[in-house]
């Protein structure tokens, strides 16, 4: 304030002490060497007192955001009704699918007839009534015994616009999704058991659309064939995942309805853990794929 002061009184003094002089002007040169430094002083006092009476601006920090985890773990456990209680309404119950805060639990059945076995659950509830939305049913081409499982064991299960059943898989289409839901429950009535996912992908069922890839193939004529398996589906997968898979490994695939072209599939792989491995995805790791292999019709 005090410099404030001092500027307002030298500015009022400046026109007396011009007309102080001769002719009631001053030259030029006079006035660079007499008025300068005071103005030059003037100037250097205003800038100060902005400064002291300036209002500090308040520093907005960044939210902080938070710190991708690195891994994802899912305990092995059931988290479906007792056996007994299923059974006693379907006696074709062999299982039970989940991916817990993404997909429902769910009981899956499996009809070992070539004739219904893949159509008669598309719209059938478990007690056998009409439902739009039907249930999750097994291929019946696949086998669930205690010592005797399929390789590769595929469940169907429609895509609800509302979520329900397999409607929510469609968040797997994402990164984050993939991030935040990489392990399939998947128990059987033998036994409890986690797969992590090593694959998503959307492929035609039509031959209009090009080559179909037979991803719902049950068995295996060698363990050769089954890793070139493998091998194709990673290469038609969203993502490279952090999950290996080995000779002799079970695989789980979920399909349902995809829409980019008519009568088209999203499908999501997994594997089954093996004994003594953690249920532990290293999410950090995971990464879009570049070079995505699309049916042909993605090209044309």
């Amino acid at each position: 304030m005090k410099a404030i002061k001092t500027i307002a009184a030298l500015l009022l003094a400046v026109p007396v002490m011009l007309f102080s002089f001769t002719d009631g002007y001053i030259s030029e040169r006079a006035a660079a060497s007499v008025f300068s430094p005071d103005i030059a002083d003037m100037a250097q006092l205003w800038t100060q007192a902005q400064a002291a009476n300036a209002v500090p601006e308040q520093e907005t920090a960044e939210p902080e955001q938070p710190a991708e985890p690195e891994y994802y773990h899912l305990d092995v456990g059931s988290n479906h009704d007792s056996w007994d209680s299923l059974l006693s309404i379907n006696n074709e119950v062999i299982g039970w699918i989940s991916i817990p805060g993404l997909i429902d639990g769910y009981p899956v059945v499996l009809r070992n007839d070539p004739e219904t076995g893949n159509e008669y659950y598309l719209h059938r509830s478990l007690s056998g009534s009409y439902s739009a939305k039907g249930t999750i049913f097994m291929d019946f081409r696949c086998t669930v015994e205690p010592d005797s499982m399929t390789q590769n064991m595929t469940l169907y299960g429609h895509h609800q616009r509302n979520g329900e059943m397999f409607g929510n898989l469609r968040q797997l289409k994402t990164l984050s999704g993939i991030k935040q839901w990489p392990i399939i429950q998947f128990d059987t009535i033998y036994e409890e058991s986690n797969y992590l996912i090593f694959a998503v992908f959307i492929t035609n069922t039509l031959e209009k659309h090009g080559e179909i890839f037979d991803y719902r193939q049950p068995d295996f004529s060698s363990q050769e064939e089954f890793m070139e398996f493998i091998e194709q589906c990673r290469l038609r997968s969203f993502y490279n995942m952090p999950v290996d898979v080995q000779e002799g490994d079970t695989i789980i695939t979920l399909s349902t309805c995809s829409y980019e072209y008519d009568e088209f599939r999203l499908v999501v792989m997994g594997r089954k853990l093996r004994e003594g491995e953690e249920s532990t995805v290293h999410i950090s790791e995971i990464t879009e794929n570049p070079n995505i292999l699309y049916p042909d019709v993605w090209y044309r």
